[in-house]
This record gives structure tokens, sequence and C-alpha cells, in this order.
């Protein structure tokens, strides 16, 4: 699902008094936490100490009187529940991008160091000449362990590598108002990065149309995905261009730049071209009825043959920046056993998300309200390619090797 962010620009007065702002907050607050309490899917197996949250929150929102604060504060939470899934559609000059769509480069924790594993092909970072393998050390001339600790939950302090991977590329990512200075080490070599010397690309970023094609040597099909699969209007170009690539051998999917997620529409659609019998594609689990009520529920979401069907063998490309519905589609082909997954691991987004509004603010927020699950029950976000590169821009020829053999 593509959300849109509104820019606030200045603090902005809502023409309320001192004690009626104070008490509009605290209302949206209190919603906003109980929704949360309620509906969020990924509580168990994770550090984060939810009666810890509130008391460290609540106190705060009784001194809130203007809603920049508010945004800082909200923004602040998702900080507890440390993954890039959870979003709301105001944003602050002081706010962080969001991740993975934000992100130009990723990192790994390894062994006490932040370790650049993947670079976003033609975006800042890789221009300025970060590369995988560098350890970063700086951000902004603080360390990044000093510096990433505002991004850490304060909820609990036994963090694992999620929880510092998480802030860390949220840190990396940078803010809306702020140029970087990544401070790199490489071969023992310390240099300083400067991504932002040039307009931050991810910042408007928007591809020419809702996917491109080509017919690559060997007769080898290609057709990548343009960030578009919460646009219904790509099953119709979909076809299209599938329909042209019926006479290939095989055929790529390059899921590497689907960041903003998408909806299962689509994703039905497109794979609804690969099968000729109905198939199942994806688990869901829904907490809410178990805590309640003590009665577990899960479904089995199936994909059914659509159009003509293309029957020849298929690669598909994935990255850090295949997210939510590029994630659910990948781990869709893989269960049917109908294509070879190539790339590193994903952006790890959890589950599928829901939005609430809040009343006073208008405020609407988004957060995982269903677990998600890989036919054979892996948690999506644990999934891993069959052929896990070490960088992705590399997934494109293994693919090309693969299929002409």
């Amino acid at each position: 699902m593509i959300k849109k962010s509104i820019l606030i620009i200045i603090s902005l007065m809502l023409g309320f008094s001192s004690l009626s702002a104070q008490s509009l907050y605290e209302k949206d607050f209190e919603y906003f936490i109980k929704t949360l309490e309620e509906n969020y899917a990924y509580f168990e197996g994770r550090g984060t100490n939810w009666e810890r949250v509130k008391e460290i929150y609540t106190p705060r929102v009784e001194k809130i009187k203007d809603l920049s604060n508010f945004i800082r504060l909200i923004e602040e939470i998702w900080n507890e529940l440390y993954n890039g899934h959870m979003s709301i559609n105001f944003n602050l000059p002081s706010s962080s991008r969001l991740i993975p769509q934000g992100a130009d480069f990723w990192v790994e924790y390894r062994e006490g160091e932040f370790v650049i594993v993947d670079l976003r092909v033609g975006f800042n970072a890789e221009e300025v000449g970060l590369k995988p393998g560098m350890k970063v050390t700086h951000f902004n001339g603080q360390s990044v362990i000093l510096a990433l600790q505002k991004y850490l939950p304060k909820s609990f302090t036994d963090y694992d590598a999620r929880a510092y991977e998480h802030a860390a590329n949220v840190l990396l990512a940078g803010t809306h108002d702020q140029d970087r200075k990544i401070t790199a080490v490489w071969e023992g070599k310390s240099k300083d990065y400067f991504p932002d010397i040039t307009p931050n690309r991810t910042a408007n970023f928007q591809m020419p149309g809702l996917l491109s094609t080509e017919k690559m040597e060997g007769n080898i099909g290609y057709i990548r995905i343009h960030n578009s699969l919460g646009n219904p209007e790509l099953i119709k170009e979909f076809d299209k261009a599938l329909d042209g690539m019926m006479d290939t051998h095989g055929l790529i999917i390059d899921l590497r730049e689907t960041s903003s997620g998408g909806n299962t529409v689509v994703a039905r659609g497109l794979m609804g071209r690969f099968i000729s019998e109905e198939k199942p594609y994806q688990r869901h689990r829904f907490p809410y009825e178990e805590k309640y009520f003590g009665i577990k529920r899960s479904t089995m979401e199936y994909v059914s043959p659509r159009g003509n069907l293309y029957d020849k063998p298929l690669v598909v490309l994935v990255s850090h920046w295949t997210a939510s519905m590029g994630e659910g589609i990948t781990i869709a082909f893989d269960a049917m056993d109908r294509a070879k997954i190539v790339g590193t691991r994903m952006a790890g987004l959890l589950g599928a998300i829901d939005c609430y509004q809040m009343e006073e603010t208008s405020m609407q927020f988004c957060f995982p309200t269903e677990q998600l699950f890989h036919v054979d029950g892996t948690p999506r976000e644990d999934f891993v390619p069959e052929y896990l590169m070490k960088e992705s821009k590399d997934a494109l020829s293994k693919a090309l090797d693969l299929l002409k053999k």
C-alpha cells in the first residue's frame, strides 16, 4: 500500500486553548494506544514491553500542546516496535525517512559493527562510492552506536540484531531536513562520504511507467515492476507485456524496486498467469481472536489461474527493496514451486497492515494486524532466497545463468 505523507513545514497551531489542545492529544493518544494494544499482531517473539511503553509515553502526552510534538511522540512509539511496516500520514522536516523506501543502502549488524550489505542501484549512496563490505563507523560526525540510540526501543534493553539493524538503517537513511555525512572504513582506511551532495533520489523517486520489458540474449524475457504493485492498472499492463513474451524460453520478473508494497488483487492477478490450477500461496494468522477469545484463527489464501498460461521456466529477482506485497509474491512463487528466487534477503516487513484514523487530529496510522507466513509455515519476514546473493545487482546475471542452463 502506497502512503503519501503530508510534510509539516512548521509546528501547526490548531486554534485551541492550551487546555483543550492538551485534552485532544490525550484523547487521540488513548485511542492510538488502545488500538495498537488490541490489534498489533507481533507482540509475541519480540522484545517490546508494552506495559513499559505505556508507562514511558503516557505521562509525556499530558504536556503536549502542538501537533508537531504529538507527531514526534508517535514516531518514538514506532521505534518501540522496530520494523518499517508502521506509518502515519503526517511528517515533519525532522522526521526520519521511512525504510526501506527512504534508504539508498542497507547495513547489517555483525559482531558489534555495521556492515554495508547492499546498495540501491542508481541512488545517492552508490553514486558517491559507498559499497558492500564497508563498515560504517560514524553518521554526521557521531559514532553510529551512539547516534542510533534515539531510534532504539526504550521499553527494553536486551537488544538483538534486528533491533540494532532497524535503528541503524533508520539512522543512515537520514531525515528530510539534513544532509548526511557517512564515515566508512574500507581496507583499513576511513573516509567521509556525502550522499546528499545532490538531491536525495528517494525523496521524489518515480520510475517511468508501471513496468518495463526486454527480450534478452538467449530469448529470455524480462519484466521489471516499477514499484507499482498497488496500482490495478498494472494487471492490464502486465498481461500485455507477458502476452508478448509467450514465445520466450524463460522469463525473469524483477521485484527489486517494489519498496512501497501493494495489494493482493494485483498480486493474484500477476501470479494467476503462471499456474494451471488453483494453489495456496500464503498463510494468515489473526492474533486478535486468540488473544481475546482463546481461539486460534488462521487461513490459507489461494491464487487461481487466469488468462493464457505461461509455463516456461521463471526466475524472480528480489532485494532489500522488495517489500510487503513484493515479499508476498516472492514467497508465493516459491510456495507454488513455480519460480526460482534469486537475490538478497528482502525488506523483512511484518504482516498485513490495517489503517485507523484518530478523531481529533485526523491522523491516520497504519500497522500490521495479521501475521503472514509461507505455505510451509516460515514467517514471511524470515524467508531467504534459494539463490542468496551478496549484492542485489548481481541477481540478474545469476538469473540468466539459471535460465540458460
